[in-house]
């Protein structure tokens, strides 16, 4: 069943018996990608901060992983990044939800 197949379903209301089991399975799914995350990322890293990041402006930017906790990372964005200047420079707590690894 293709994404939009199984949108279609939950929309239509043919898995409405089913909507807190189907959350719940989602809920742990994310869990487990987020851990896999969190296992791959070392300080040094370079990470950019996806399309669920907010404030806005911040989605694109690339940061440097200065520390991975165990739901968090620290991050700081490059002093010469005029786009995010609240938080370049400084040492940032960002959900691992919000940052992808930049494979170099």
């Amino acid at each position: 069943m293709s994404e939009f197949g199984i949108i279609e379903q939950i929309m239509l209301g043919a898995v409405d018996d089913m909507l807190d089991s189907v959350t719940s399975a989602v809920k742990a799914r994310k869990e487990i990608l987020n851990e896999g995350k969190l296992l791959s990322l070392v300080p040094g890293d370079i990470v950019v901060f996806n399309n669920t990041a907010r404030p806005k402006y911040l989605q694109g930017i690339e940061a440097r992983v200065i520390k991975v906790n165990r739901k968090t990372v620290v991050v700081t964005i490059p002093e010469n990044n005029f786009l995010a200047r609240k938080y370049r420079g400084i040492e940032t707590y960002c959900p691992i939800e919000l940052v992808d690894k930049v494979e170099s």
